[in-house]
């Protein structure tokens, strides 16, 4: 059972297994005397400076800052993120050669489809000409 309470810590261990959330604001909060059990809140010590480690943690300098995993840990993130970053701008650039291919494959086709147009109407126009000689010869040969 551990019965720790240190104001300014964000999470206060009442009970094992139990934990209050404590901010400067709940400081008026009563707790009521079965959760506490024998804990006289008189003996108490409601102190703002948390203490400090002397020693570094494992992993970490005696400087001041971020721990050496922290710090190698994020440098890979940043590594991984600039890969992921430098794929996105090839991918666009993919599809962006793509989507001109895919304008330019568009325009031709407009000029092919308007191309075929021309020759169905000229065809068109050659069929009635001999529908029109065929039909004059044919007069001429009734004549």
């Amino acid at each position: 059972m551990t019965n720790t309470l240190m104001k300014g810590s964000q999470t206060t261990q009442l009970v094992e297994g139990i934990s209050v959330d404590s901010t400067d604001k709940e400081d008026d909060i009563k707790i009521p005397p079965q959760i506490l059990g024998d804990i006289n809140m008189d003996d108490v010590l409601l102190d703002d400076d948390l203490p400090q480690s002397p020693h570094p943690q494992e992993g970490q300098t005696s400087r001041e800052g971020p721990p050496d995993w922290f710090i190698e840990y994020f440098g890979q993130m940043r590594t991984t993120m600039e890969r992921i970053e430098q794929t996105q701008k090839e991918n666009f650039d993919y599809m962006k050669a793509r989507m001109d291919s895919i304008e330019q494959r568009q325009i031709l086709n407009d000029k092919l489809h308007e191309l075929h147009g021309t020759y169905i109407d000229r065809l068109g126009d050659n069929y009635e000409q001999l529908y029109t000689q065929q039909m004059e010869f044919h007069q001429e040969c009734l004549d």
